[in-house]
C-alpha cells in the first residue's frame, strides 16, 4: 500500500510561533454593553442594556420581552428614521432616545410574514371595529 505525505502541520514550527498563536486567541474582543433609552408613546421610558454589537431586531426582541408582547408588533424610530431589522445599533449615541410604536397584532403579524397591506385597509378595519364597538355589537369572548 502507498502512504500519502502529510499535508499541513499539527505542531507549530517553533515555540515562538506557538506563543504567538496562544496570544492571538487570548486577545479576542469582548463586546461592550450600552444603555438604549426607549420611549413609548404614552411617555413610559425603558432603559435597556444592550451589547454594542446588537441589531435592531435584538432591540425589538428586548422591548417586546419587557412589554410582554410579540416582537413583530414593535416598530422603532430612531433619529427620524425607521431602521431595518438587520441594522446594528451602533448609530445610536448614548443620549439618543428611540421611539417605540406598538402596532396592532394584525399588522405586526402581516409585516413579519412579508405581507404589505395598504394603510387604507388597516384604517378601514379599525373604523369598522370602532363602529361595531360603539353600536354594542362586540362581545368579549368567553372561553
Amino acid at each position: 500500500f502507498w502512504l500519502k505525505p502529510f499535508q499541513g502541520s499539527r505542531l507549530p514550527a517553533s515555540p515562538v510561533a506557538a506563543m504567538a498563536s496562544q496570544d492571538r486567541k487570548a486577545v479576542e474582543p469582548v463586546p461592550t454593553t450600552r444603555v438604549v433609552n426607549a420611549m413609548l408613546m404614552d411617555g413610559q421610558a425603558l432603559e435597556l442594556p444592550m451589547p454594542s454589537d446588537a441589531t435592531v431586531r435584538d432591540l425589538k426582541l428586548r422591548v417586546a420581552e419587557e412589554l410582554g408582547i410579540y416582537w413583530s408588533r414593535v416598530q422603532l424610530v430612531a433619529q427620524g428614521v425607521i431602521p431595518e431589522d438587520n441594522d446594528g445599533i451602533e448609530f445610536l449615541s448614548d443620549c439618543d432616545a428611540v421611539s417605540i410604536i406598538l402596532r396592532s397584532p394584525l399588522s405586526g403579524a402581516l409585516q413579519m410574514n412579508g405581507l404589505v397591506v395598504p394603510e387604507g385597509v388597516i384604517e378601514a378595519k379599525e373604523s369598522l371595529h370602532e363602529a361595531l364597538r360603539d353600536a354594542g355589537r362586540l362581545r368579549k369572548r368567553v372561553s
